[in-house]
C-alpha cells in the first residue's frame, strides 16, 4: 500500500512502504524520465565507441542491447542480440534476453526458436540459464 501522497518540489510523491522507493507524478516525473533517457543515450554512445574498438566484445554488445531495450527500442535490441549470437553462439544470456524480447513483441515462433537454441547452448554448462529458458519456453507453449 502506498503512503499518503505529499508534495515535493511541486510533484506528488507516494512512498512505497519498506522499500525506500517512491512513485512520482507531475513535472518532476517527466524530468526524471528525460534525464534517464539522456543517461541511456550517453551510455549507448559510449558502448558504440567500445564496439568500434573491439567489435567482437560480446559483453559490450550485450550491454548495448540492454540499453536499447531499456529505452523501448526492442527491435533494435533484438537486432543487436541477433548479431551477438551470430558472432558468439555460446553467449547464453543473449538467447534469454532475445527470447524475452520476441515474447514481448508477440513473435512467439521466433521466441520459441531462440529459447530452444539457448537451451542447447546452455547445456554446455549453465544449468540455471537452461532451466530459466525452459520455464519461459513452457509458458509460451501454454499461451
Amino acid at each position: 500500500m502506498l503512503s499518503r501522497p505529499h508534495r515535493v518540489r511541486g510533484a506528488r510523491v507516494c512512498e512505497l512502504p519498506g522499500s525506500g522507493a517512491a512513485v512520482l507524478d507531475g513535472e518532476l516525473s517527466k524530468k526524471m524520465s528525460t534525464l534517464e533517457h539522456m543517461a541511456s543515450q550517453q551510455r549507448i554512445e559510449k558502448l558504440k565507441v567500445f564496439l568500434g574498438a573491439d567489435p567482437d566484445d560480446a559483453f559490450t554488445r550485450y550491454a548495448l542491447a540492454l540499453e536499447y531495450r531499456g529505452i523501448g527500442e526492442s527491435e533494435r535490441a533484438a537486432e543487436t542480440l541477433l548479431d551477438l549470437i551470430a558472432r558468439d553462439p555460446a553467449y547464453v544470456p543473449a538467447y534469454h534476453q532475445l527470447g524475452q524480447i520476441f515474447g514481448a513483441l508477440k513473435k512467439t515462433g521466433q521466441a520459441q526458436d531462440i529459447y530452444q537454441r539457448g537451451i542447447a547452448a546452455a547445456a554446455q554448462g549453465d544449468a540455471h540459464a537452461q532451466k530459466e529458458m525452459q520455464d519461459e519456453l513452457d509458458e509460451l507453449d501454454h499461451e
